[in-house]
């Protein structure tokens, strides 16, 4: 990889999906993209740039970024987030459902949708009846491939090492026919949470407000400017008092002018004006 190819490469990437690369990162690009070299039989990562430049190459540019973006997600990841879930956040919430009001959680970057499912879980604890109520969580992330992952719901046992033997006995079932390997989403778990293939730096298309978004290691990705482009999206699409979280290695961007405040670590919820 040329230092004309990394550029042009780190150009594709920056302005394609808002991420930044420094020049530290080039020897992980190499290793990551090597293998699209190989699908495509190319010679060189400079034909490999001439076919991402073209204009009907948007296929491939996914499958530049999905190479690129680090996709490593765990149940329940960052356990304090979920206490917070669980004790502060959606008891009020769940009260609003129980009032016939709408409640609605975004999963933003939500990777093979451990996130989506480990916020679907602590809500089903609090309300058995949630599916049946105004609820949805949307789990949303730029690579169609964990994209399709999440919405098949289909998981390795291994992967469920977080998950309490109550909340896969609850929320999981075997395959048919059985594997002892993998386990799958249930419905009731399934019916409240909606993949979809998104963006973050173009056209929001969701309508209705956010009570609470998820946006965790999802920033680290993006530079300066996008983050700061970023903030004042998410406040708009977060109800009047509605709750963020970041991830562990995320902050506010330094100067942002914003109507949020700390609730928590790494957790913010917006306040009134």
């Amino acid at each position: 990889m040329t230092d004309r190819d990394f550029q042009a490469i780190s150009n594709l990437a920056l302005t394609s999906a808002g991420l930044s690369f420094s020049k530290e990162k080039r020897p992980m690009i190499r290793s990551r993209l090597a293998n699209r070299i190989r699908v495509l039989q190319l010679s060189s990562f400079s034909e490999y740039c001439d076919i991402l430049r073209q204009k009907n190459a948007v296929r491939e540019r996914q499958h530049m970024i999905s190479a690129l973006t680090t996709n490593v997600t765990r149940f329940f990841r960052e356990p304090h987030h979920f206490d917070l879930l669980r004790q502060k956040v959606l008891p009020p919430l769940v009260a609003s459902l129980r009032k016939g009001e709408s409640v609605r959680i975004w999963s933003a970057g939500c990777s093979k949708g451990q996130e989506a499912y480990s916020i679907g879980m602590t809500l089903l604890d609090l309300a058995p009846d949630a599916a049946s109520l105004d609820v949805k969580i949307l789990a949303t992330d730029i690579d169609p491939n964990v994209v399709r992952t999440g919405h098949n719901g289909c998981y390795q046992i291994p992967e469920m090492a977080e998950i309490s033997s109550g909340q896969r006995l609850k929320y999981f079932k075997y395959h048919d026919p059985p594997s002892i390997n993998e386990m799958t989403v249930r419905n009731r778990l399934r019916r409240i949470v909606r993949f979809r293939e998104l963006n973050l730096i173009n056209n929001w298309p969701m309508k209705k407000h956010f009570d609470v978004i998820f946006c965790r290691n999802v920033l680290i990705y993006f530079d300066a400017h996008a983050r700061l482009c970023l903030l004042p999206r998410f406040e708009a699409a977060n109800t009047a008092d509605g709750w963020l979280f970041l991830g562990h290695a995320e902050k506010l961007p330094a100067g942002s002018q914003t109507t949020y405040e700390s609730a928590g670590v790494t957790a913010y919820r917006r306040y009134s004006v």
